[in-house]
């Protein structure tokens, strides 16, 4: 997203299977803008991610309300939209879900936790500075 950002495309997004009602609306949206449009959606891999079938889209929730999978658009490059306030549950619980993070420490996911956090931190950051100045901080 920042790449995409950085370019000032018209559109781009991210979007989970876990929000419909979200990823719809992001997917109506960009169809009527003009230029390059862009919606990075999460897509749980059931054997790769090591997870159930039936759970993949409650765990792609997590991701979401983790905030490792933040649900955000990006207008020109400048205008940052939080579009789901996630409820901010340790990363841990996200994780944990999954077999393929199984191999990770405590120390581990309070280093992800820790990046989580900051990323979090910096999209508000930029969110608040548009809002004040018309455009991307």
């Amino acid at each position: 997203m920042e790449i995409m950002a950085a370019h000032r495309i018209p559109y781009a997004a991210t979007a989970c299977p876990g929000y419909p009602d979200d990823l719809v609306q992001k997917v109506e949206k960009a169809r009527v803008i003009r230029g390059t449009r862009f919606i990075n959606v999460l897509s749980p891999c059931v054997p790769g991610w090591g997870i159930p079938a039936d759970r993949s889209l409650r765990i792609a929730r997590l991701a979401v309300e983790s905030r490792a999978w933040p649900l955000f658009e990006v207008e020109e490059g400048l205008r940052d939209t939080i579009t789901r306030e996630p409820a901010g549950i340790p990363v841990g619980e996200y994780l944990r879900a999954q077999q393929r993070y199984a191999h990770l420490t405590d120390g581990e996911v309070g280093e992800i936790q820790a990046e989580v956090d900051r990323r979090w931190a910096q999209l508000v950051a930029r969110t608040e500075a548009g809002i004040a100045a018309g455009g991307r901080g």
